[in-house]
């Protein structure tokens, strides 16, 4: 039987410990990113808010884009979400 470090995927003693690290790690990532996209969006909901003349549609745009966004965070199984 060959020992852990000979099979395909696993890069420690421990199966399983390499991916499931890794996928974390992907995990996070894709939080942070989509956390980094979510605070831009609301500062161009801040400054359309701010702006005198702000068609109405742009607006509502930027407020769609954000749910989706907090959706999408809600998702993350870091916040208690179902990644699925």
């Amino acid at each position: 039987m060959p020992s852990y470090t000979e099979r395909p995927g696993y890069h420690t003693e421990r199966p399983g410990c390499y991916t499931d690290e890794q996928q974390h790690r992907e995990s996070i990532e894709r939080f942070h990113t989509t956390w980094e996209t979510l605070m831009r969006q609301l500062d161009r909901i801040n400054s359309l808010a701010h702006y005198r003349y702000a068609q109405k549609t742009e607006g509502q745009e930027a407020v769609s884009i954000a749910k989706h966004l907090l959706d999408k965070l809600g998702s993350y199984p870091e916040l208690g979400g179902d990644a699925t």
